[in-house]
């Protein structure tokens, strides 16, 4: 698999590895900072509505704000989801992706220096909602990319 093709950006490796949400910046939620867009996006997926103080105890708790962004995302997994995710985990996301470029003057210039090329999340894990599977499997699969078209809208936004 390529990381570029022609005006397509196909993975977040190499050159390209800011775009990946894994990327080490400052964002912060709900008055707490997090070490990248990943931390930030798996905490969010813990709220006790009402109660903005319960809820960042338990994602200090669930360490959040202070592990690595792969450890989050596993992390993620195992808290309880709270029930509108599913309704603003796009919006969640825009705002962290928007948070990280717009705050950090290299990675901004890092975005607009991608021009007007298409930005692609290929993975190889099966994730056809926020990027695209490239696998035999996920072949024919329909693909959302969902995270590429953020970063594309946040990057014109920011020009």
């Amino acid at each position: 698999m390529y990381k570029r093709v022609g005006n397509k950006i196909l993975q977040f490796k190499e050159e390209y590895s800011f775009l990946s949400n894994f990327e080490p910046c400052k964002v912060t939620m709900d008055g707490i900072e997090y070490p990248s867009v990943e931390n930030a996006y798996q905490a969010a997926k813990v709220n006790i509505p009402g109660n903005i103080i319960l809820t960042n105890v338990i994602r200090v708790e669930n360490n959040f704000n202070t592990c690595t962004a792969k450890q989050s995302k596993k992390q993620g997994r195992k808290v309880k989801l709270r029930e509108d995710f599913d309704e603003v985990k796009d919006d969640i996301m825009y705002e962290l992706v928007y948070q990280k470029f717009a705050s950090n003057a290299e990675l901004k210039d890092k975005i607009l220096s991608t021009g007007d090329m298409e930005i692609f999340e290929g993975n190889y894990w099966h994730d056809n909602y926020w990027g695209y599977c490239y696998c035999d499997k996920c072949r024919g699969v329909d693909s959302k990319n969902k995270l590429g078209k953020i970063l594309m809208r946040v990057r014109e936004e920011l020009k």
